[in-house]
């Protein structure tokens, strides 16, 4: 009987739980598409807060990517290195099927090496000043 009424509570519980996480995705998309018009409005403090409470939300690439390019933007190097080295690992959990957009994979490349040789001259002076 124990066994029937734990079963029952379940199945009465589930439709609750998915509609929480449908309503997570909800609001993450919400937030990622509020984030997005801040970013191209160049607000790039705001548009960095919200997406990462969407991804907190909702873990995706394109937001990590926006996270990235919000930090740079905010020349926060060590925080924008750290998200687009983020960008590939998030990609490839979401197992799709084709590569990120030639783009991407240059902006990566490109923002990547940029960013570590910003960190070393910084590196650099710092040690020249001691």
């Amino acid at each position: 009987m124990r066994a029937l009424l734990l079963i029952l509570a379940l199945l009465l519980a589930a439709p609750a739980v998915h509609a929480e996480e449908l309503d997570g995705f909800a609001k993450a998309k919400r937030q990622y598409e509020e984030a997005l018009f801040l970013y191209e409005a160049e607000a790039f403090r705001d548009a960095l807060e919200i997406f990462l409470q969407s991804q907190q939300l909702n873990p995706r690439s394109s937001t990590v990517l926006y996270i990235a390019r919000c930090y740079r933007q905010l020349n926060l190097t060590k925080h924008a290195l750290h998200y687009y080295r983020r960008y590939m690992p998030t990609y490839k959990a979401e197992e799709r099927a084709s590569p990120p957009p030639a783009e991407v994979q240059q902006e990566l490349r490109e923002q990547i090496s940029r960013l570590k040789a910003k960190l070393a001259a910084r590196r650099e002076a710092k040690a020249a000043r001691e």
